[in-house]
């Protein structure tokens, strides 16, 4: 390796992966994986003068997946478990799966630049499926749905309020059967917290 590559692939590293796409830093396996890269691969991969840098410059971009431009369709800031835990699932995969080459120096670096460059796409993706397909996914009601905020790892649970109004479902019962109501909707079954029912009886006129 000559005596500027890895320098310059270093600066390559820190101005490629801003910003990065992503809240993976809030998982703690994530962080034990990092912690690992440092202390038990870096030493014997990479020159020691150059593992502080490589180091600090892998993990800010990993917490800087947080910073993902917020859109409406496709990032608000936060996520759900099911998705920092697939998007953690990922990252972890690829990292293990450098590790277990055991790429060194130069080789090593390019590796996980590459890497952290489809992570990012990859977090993109399935930041933008969860905004579409399962943010405040209730078409009527109050949902009490609990998200993990990127900005601070927080878990919260977050009010999401549509209309009262959930229209009506016919339930036809003969004579002498009983009547079974269901009420329940899909996104119950992720909604925090005890959800109420209100039964009426209605007299209809012949």
């Amino acid at each position: 390796m000559g005596p500027w590559g890895l320098p310059l692939l270093v600066a390559t590293l820190a101005g490629c992966l801003f910003p990065a796409r992503g809240c993976v830093i809030c998982d703690p396996k994530v962080r034990e994986a990092l912690n690992s890269l440092e202390a038990d691969y870096l030493p014997g991969h990479l020159e020691a003068n150059h593992q502080k840098k490589v180091m600090e410059k892998i993990k800010q971009a990993v917490e800087d997946f947080k910073d993902l431009p917020i859109d409406e369709d496709s990032y608000m800031g936060v996520v759900d478990e099911a998705t920092l835990e697939k998007a953690s699932w990922s990252l972890l995969k690829d990292m293990k799966r450098i590790t277990d080459s055991d790429a060194k120096g130069e080789l090593f670096v390019k590796e996980m630049l590459w890497m952290l460059h489809l992570a990012k796409n990859t977090f993109a993706s399935y930041a933008a499926q969860f905004q579409k397909e399962a943010f405040c996914p209730n078409k009527c009601g109050l949902m009490l749905q609990p998200l993990i905020w990127c900005s601070t790892c927080q878990k919260q649970v977050h009010a999401c309020r549509k209309s009262k109004n959930c229209g009506e479902r016919e339930v036809k019962v003969h004579q002498m059967e009983d009547m079974i109501l269901d009420c329940e909707l899909n996104w119950h079954k992720i909604s925090q917290g005890l959800t109420d029912y209100s039964f009426y009886r209605a007299s209809v006129t012949p």
